[in-house]
């Protein structure tokens, strides 16, 4: 299952952007977890409830890391708990070489080698 997180840490700032580049991949609206709360800890009602649905195997993409959270520690330990613990995939769209499976090999013999690296840091 592929689940999406936005979050904005003011009431009065757009999930727009977040939520078209979900749009974009066709995330059906449905798996779409938002919340309009800071970043500075994980306690966030629907991130929470987010985190409890996803399972092995579950694809999570988020626009940009630092939507996860802003305190760098706590994002690598969280990153850390979903790949690790829960065994899903996260990718973060504005980090193209963070993806959970390499990309597909373009059929010209004489492309450059591709980078991919897998969703959980070593």
């Amino acid at each position: 299952m592929t689940y999406a997180y936005a979050r904005v840490s003011a009431r009065d700032q757009n999930l727009s952007r977040q939520l078209e580049a979900f749009a974009a991949m066709n995330i059906d609206r449905r798996h779409i977890f938002c919340d309009k709360k800071s970043g500075k800890d994980f306690d966030r009602t629907n991130y929470l409830r987010l985190v409890r649905k996803l399972k092995p195997g579950d694809l999570l993409v988020i626009k940009s890391i630092d939507r996860l959270g802003r305190n760098y520690q706590m994002i690598i330990d969280e990153w850390s708990r979903i790949t690790k613990t829960i065994r899903a995939d996260i990718l973060v769209l504005d980090m193209p070489l963070w993806t959970p499976a390499p990309p597909p090999v373009p059929s010209s013999a004489n492309s450059l080698p591709i980078l991919f690296c897998k969703s959980s840091p070593s």
